[in-house]
């Protein structure tokens, strides 16, 4: 068997980006499992315990992505001109696969490019933004974008592949969450069961010609450029060895974590209501008594007054969370690259860290 399980495995919500309008409709969601695998046929890492019937692109699916002050954040505009602009033609046919509220296209359009998005979980239809899955019976295109959505795709490089077989010459943008930073950060709750791939970026070089690449993010994003020309079909280059030792620390931290909580007895606030302070909000309602407050905070309006799937914890607003938490909350910043904006944001009102340096 060409599988191997490399030591973590957890409970977490099966969807970590969907919100209810009740703690009762949240906690009635069907949970998911992370077990960490590698493929030795075709090495990567991904969820071997990913089922796909768990996951709902549904109206409770939210994915806007904004800032600490509630803004739109689109951090792929900040390099696509400079960065992969030179790349395709100033009329290049753009294809974004998995769109959101079509967020880029409507970026791209304004640059007068011929562009198309495709989401099932598009609330406005338009002729450019289509609530569908993206088929490769679309008309092909010499740009296709991919925005964290291949982490979300079971057998990433046959869907590149087919994208590849009709598309030859094409160029795919793809964005991910690098692995490298979630273990260099011992950030566990990165793991969620709705990522069933945990890209290196060494992942598409060593398969594909990638003609450029960047960071952003303070390093936890990545961006490829993939291009098809030449290829007859995706290529490993030998030798690759799985990360082991660096997902069993994952683990290992998990459960130190669950450790330091063992007597601890007071609210505890996070920061952060996407994936990562989703499965966190989950871990924590396992890890602690039921009777303790849990709460979430999230800058994004569309979550506030909502709850997260699996944990049933509510999502407050910054202002209500600063107005209403007891002062004897702690609050745990999901990303730690936000942990001095958020401490300056609160004021000093409650104590404030990352999970990895909490301690009771």
């Amino acid at each position: 068997m060409s599988v191997t399980s490399l030591g973590f495995s957890a409970v977490v919500p099966g969807n970590s980006t969907r919100y209810f309008e009740s703690a009762e409709e949240a906690k009635q969601q069907r949970s998911g499992a992370v077990d960490v695998a590698w493929d030795k046929a075709n090495p990567y890492l991904f969820n071997a315990k990913f089922n796909s019937d768990l996951i709902q692109h549904d109206s409770s699916y939210c994915t806007t992505v904004k800032d600490l002050n509630g803004c739109e954040s689109l951090p792929t505009a900040d390099y696509f001109l400079s960065q992969v602009g030179p790349h395709v033609s100033a009329e290049a046919r753009v294809v974004e696969i998995g769109c959101g509220q079509g967020e880029f296209i409507r970026y791209l359009s304004s640059l007068s490019f011929d562009a198309i998005g495709f989401d099932p979980a598009l609330r406005h239809e338009s002729d450019n933004l289509c609530r569908r899955y993206w088929t490769a019976e679309e008309v092909p295109a010499e740009l296709y974008v991919m925005r964290c959505v291949l982490p979300h795709i079971e057998n990433p490089w046959r869907f590149l592949e087919e994208i590849r077989r009709v598309s030859p010459e094409s160029l795919v943008l793809i964005e991910f969450q690098r692995t490298e930073w979630v273990i260099d950060h011992s950030i566990w709750y990165m793991l969620n069961h709705d990522h069933v791939n945990y890209f290196f970026v060494d992942d598409f070089s060593s398969r594909y010609n990638v003609r450029n690449q960047g960071f952003f993010k303070d390093g936890e994003w990545a961006w490829v450029l993939v291009d098809f020309s030449g290829l007859t079909s995706h290529h490993v280059t030998p030798p690759v060895t799985p990360p082991v030792e660096q997902v069993r620390k994952l683990g290992r931290e998990r459960d130190s974590f669950k450790a330091r909580l063992s007597d601890w007895d007071r609210p505890l606030g996070v920061w952060g209501a996407a994936g990562k302070g989703a499965v966190l909000s989950s871990a924590l309602g396992d890890f602690l008594p039921e009777d303790l407050d849990i709460f979430a905070i999230d800058a994004d309006s569309n979550r506030w007054g909502k709850y997260l799937e699996h944990s049933g914890v509510r999502i407050l607003s910054p202002e209500i969370a600063m107005r209403s938490m007891p002062r004897d909350t702690h609050i745990l910043v999901a990303n730690p690259n936000h942990l001095a904006e958020v401490g300056a944001t609160l004021g000093g009102s409650f104590e404030v860290a990352a999970p990895l340096k909490f301690q009771t």
